[in-house]
C-alpha cells in the first residue's frame, strides 16, 4: 500500500477486486512440532498481521 499511498502505482480495476480471503496456518500440535516449524509459524504470523495490505 507504501506505493499507492505515495501515488507510485495507481489501482485501474478496483472495482474488480475480490475480496479479502482469511489466511490460515494448520499445523500439528503437540510435541513432534519442530522449533523450526514453531519459529516459521511465528515470523509468517507476525509478517503478515504487519502487511497493511492484507488488513
Amino acid at each position: 500500500m507504501q506505493y499507492v499511498n505515495d501515488g507510485s502505482i495507481v489501482i485501474v480495476l478496483d472495482d474488480f477486486a475480490l475480496p479479502p480471503v482469511p489466511i490460515h496456518f494448520v499445523h500439528r500440535e503437540g510435541r513432534h512440532v519442530t522449533q523450526k516449524v514453531r519459529a516459521f509459524l511465528d515470523f509468517a504470523v507476525a509478517m503478515l498481521r504487519a502487511e497493511q495490505a492484507l488488513n
